[in-house]
């Protein structure tokens, strides 16, 4: 059976919108959701109801508390409220007790009727279906507030999600070792960004590193408008496409083999919106 990641978020190039992280992984009729961006609560509706998704088959993992990863978490958790109110998803997030966004944690006591929440951590493990899900904290945001990059692996395979990360350190290089392919929020790929809520942009450098540790692929995501896929392959990684890619929305692949996937239900979004 094929594990696949479906990107819902919306992703530059190929659109206007500012970028915006929700990650689909899918085996068989149960389905793993890294993040829930900004904007994407009626995309993930309809995803669940044309793929006929048990609710009780959703499992989420929120990387970290920024509004680009979670803002569509207190949504999603209203549509529970009407429609599951007597069963609970199970949640996986970084630590509310962090100061940085207060409205992390009122989502949280608010919806924690729908939700079961557990507390990541790094010696945290749970399993997706037969697949083994594991954490690494990653250096985001010089610690003003906890993020995690996470591992999906099973039958000697490997995929790794970062998330947003500001440097490659020992640590996530031993996590993600041999991993067939690791999937990074860009950003803005030329120069690394220091804003309010952290760094932003993984240079060509870090993507060296990553692949230095034997992974075979770094897929990257989460860019800023400004960038053309062709022209920013070709000036950065002209050299070394054949492990270098970047995932825009609506490009199904499978977590292991990196093959892209035909979707009915993306064929069907884009014959709405034509």
């Amino acid at each position: 059976m094929q594990i696949l990641c479906e990107p819902l978020g919306y992703y530059a190039p190929n659109t206007r919108l500012k970028s915006t992280s929700c990650y689909i992984i899918k085996k068989g009729e149960k389905i793993l959701i890294l993040d829930m961006g900004i904007g994407i609560r009626s995309k993930l509706i309809d995803y669940i109801i044309y793929n006929k998704i048990e609710l009780n088959n959703i499992t989420i993992v929120i990387s970290h508390n920024h509004f680009d990863h979670i803002a569509s978490l207190s949504s999603f958790g209203d549509f529970l409220l009407k429609y599951h109110p007597k069963g609970k998803i199970n949640l996986y997030i970084s630590d509310t007790s962090e100061k940085y966004y207060d409205w992390y944690k009122n989502v949280v006591k608010k919806y924690n009727s729908v939700f079961n929440i557990v507390i990541i951590n790094e010696d945290l493990t749970f399993y997706f279906s037969d697949l083994k899900v594991s954490f690494c904290k990653t250096n985001h945001c010089e610690d003003k507030i906890k993020s995690f990059a996470t591992k999906i692996s099973g039958d000697n395979n490997s995929f790794v999600y970062t998330s947003d990360i500001a440097s490659v350190d020992s640590k996530l290089k031993k996590f993600v070792k041999n991993a067939n392919i690791v999937m990074v929020d860009a950003g803005n790929p030329i120069k690394r960004l220091k804003t309010l809520s952290g760094y932003h942009g993984i240079t060509k450098e870090n993507v060296y590193e990553i692949l230095d540790s034997c992974v075979d692929n770094v897929y990257l995501t989460h860019l800023k408008a400004c960038f053309n896929k062709t022209d920013y392959l070709d000036s950065l990684y002209r050299y070394s496409k054949e492990y270098v890619d970047i995932i825009t929305k609506d490009t199904t692949f499978n977590i292991f083999t990196g093959k892209r996937v035909y979707s009915e239900y993306f064929k069907q979004q884009n014959v709405l919106m034509a």
